[in-house]
């Protein structure tokens, strides 16, 4: 108990020392990719809107998405899930979170951090008060400010390690945390179909744990090169996740398929759709499967699409 108290106040006394740094702005980055994408892509117009030094705190996943918008911030404070938690759960201030809602105007909520108990682990100086941003409704989402080239070394050790062919492989994106998947039948046909048509398949997995869809290679892409590969290779096929919003923010050839069981699920594809802006449609190759027909008819788009290329 006198430890956490201590905790506590170490926190606070922080907390009000950072806070007299009125000249910057601390933006949290977390939640999920799309979150974190949606957020980044904000980072552009909100230095302009600010004036101000823009400092990003991130956990390690989303550190690789962050540096595809390096430019458009001062700093990058690099956090654990734990520490993170810590952070908000600690410092007893007011934060402003962007909610990533459709409407009349961008809404926002003070929130805390409350998330079971803390663990022991303390952020030392990083107690931050986040301040009300206040992003207009019009706010322009911009695309990605520093794109990863295909010839750093990182990049060009995984497309020999996987022997990708250029302009002639596709990549499979079938899994996802927060939404709801297909069964693996209609993977397995996509991929079949594909190397009948002279393709190199691969399966996005997150791990070696994760497996690849039967007759695919299986990949496992830093985020921060899942663009470029995609670029490189030629296209994806991908279920709508957070990891799409992070492909649609470029100009990468991908189509994208909702599971649709009911009619949450076409309100919910229409408004992810149109997270990035009221006038454009966020995906370009929007396709809803709800039957056998609407496989049907997709299978004969990939052929017509692949064969023609």
């Amino acid at each position: 108990m006198i430890k956490d108290i201590g905790k506590w106040v170490m926190g606070w006394l922080l907390s009000l020392k950072i806070n007299k740094k009125r000249e910057e702005v601390y933006y949290i980055i977390w939640g999920h990719i799309g979150e974190a994408v949606y957020g980044l892509s904000l980072l552009p117009e909100l230095k302009q809107i600010k004036e101000k030094r823009i400092n990003i705190i991130t956990n390690e996943a989303y550190s690789e998405i962050a540096d595809l918008y390096k430019n458009c911030y001062e700093n990058i404070t690099v956090l654990s899930k734990r520490r993170l938690g810590m952070l908000l759960f600690y410092s007893k201030s007011k934060f402003s979170f962007h909610k990533n809602y459709i409407g009349n105007k961008w809404e926002w909520e003070d929130y805390k951090y409350y998330s079971g108990i803390p663990t022991d682990v303390y952020v030392e100086g990083l107690i931050y008060k986040i301040k009300d941003l206040r992003i207009p409704y019009n706010t322009k989402h911009s695309k990605i400010t520093n794109p990863r080239s295909e010839s750093e070394r990182d990049f060009i050790r995984i497309i020999n390690d996987l022997k990708v062919q250029k302009n002639k492989s596709v990549l499979l994106i079938p899994y996802a945390q927060s939404a709801k998947v297909f069964d693996v039948s209609l993977w397995e046909l996509i991929g079949k179909k594909l190397n009948n048509w002279g393709y190199k398949v691969y399966t996005n997995v997150k791990d070696e744990t994760e497996p690849a869809i039967n007759g695919t290679i299986p990949a496992v892409l830093p985020l921060r090169y899942v663009i470029t590969f995609i670029e490189y290779a030629g296209s994806a096929i991908s279920i709508r996740c957070g990891l799409t919003d992070l492909i649609a923010i470029s100009d990468c050839d991908v189509e994208v398929l909702y599971k649709i069981e009911d009619e949450n699920d076409i309100y919910f594809s229409e408004v992810t759709s149109l997270k990035f802006g009221k006038e454009n449609s966020m995906y370009k190759n929007r396709w809803f499967i709800k039957n056998e027909g609407d496989q049907s008819r997709f299978i004969d788009h990939l052929e017509k699409k692949y064969i023609n290329l």
